[in-house]
């Protein structure tokens, strides 16, 4: 039995690791997991493998070949989106003529959220959740979008709901000042190290806040962003064990 949480930690892994180049990461055989380049495929084929859904010895393939992988149903079996959850896979483009730029693939990392190799943003693995372009990628008007589940997944979680209620997290003080990173930040959609990764700071980058929040562990800072018009969450340090921060204040 393959295990969903496999493949999905193996592909969070690569977020932002590999550049894009069609046709990359495509070594026959031999899935060299953490090599400089993928594409959309060869990106799906070795998060299932990590997943182990399909074998070591089967070759990087393209978006013509998980189509052929579902005609044969011995790996991937068809399901329509209303049943998509985390660890299935999009395809999209016409079977038989899906080469190239011609195709997309990509696995859901919940309905609503997927993570993918690109061309459109930044060329390498990002994410895409329904207010960053997400429906761009699953829109049947210029090529039609079938959905795949990978056979034997006996792991799979049931689909979180996004909780945002003052249970989970609260407001400790408004505070409009900025914090000197000391490490690569993530900023996520809300404070939580479950929610949707949407930037990230490198090290020794000012980050301006206008207040402090606590859930999930962690202390975070917290503003609106330029760009998405979208209040984000940066943890800065751990509520107990080591809370040493990685930012200057």
């Amino acid at each position: 039995m393959g295990s969903v949480k496999k493949m999905v930690d193996y592909a969070k892994s690569r977020w932002h690791q590999p550049k894009y180049v069609m046709g990359g990461g495509r070594i026959g055989a031999e899935a060299d997991y953490y090599s400089d380049t993928d594409d959309c495929s060869s990106f799906a084929f070795k998060s299932l493998k990590k997943g182990e859904f399909i074998p070591e010895s089967m070759w990087n393939g393209s978006t013509e070949d998980l189509f052929r992988l579902a005609r044969q149903g011995k790996y991937l079996k068809e399901i329509s989106y209303s049943e998509v959850r985390q660890g299935d896979i999009f395809v999209k483009g016409v079977e038989g003529a899906s080469g190239g730029a011609y195709g997309h693939t990509g696995i859901f990392l919940r309905k609503g959220e997927i993570i993918h190799c690109n061309a459109g943003s930044n060329w390498t693995v990002t994410t895409n959740d329904e207010s960053e372009g997400y429906w761009w990628y699953l829109d049947n008007s210029d090529y039609p979008v079938r959905f795949f589940r990978p056979i034997g997944a006996n792991d799979t979680p049931k689909p979180k709901k996004k909780n945002t209620s003052s249970t989970k997290w609260h407001k400790v003080k408004d505070e409009d000042w900025h914090g000197l990173t000391t490490t690569v930040c993530n900023v996520r959609a809300y404070p939580s190290t479950d929610a949707p990764i949407v930037a990230q700071y490198g090290a020794w980058e000012n980050i301006y806040y206008d207040s402090v929040y606590e859930g999930d562990g962690y202390r975070w800072i917290s503003y609106i962003g330029d760009a998405s018009g979208k209040r984000r969450y940066v943890a800065y340090r751990r509520l107990s064990g080591d809370t040493t921060p990685w930012m200057i204040f």
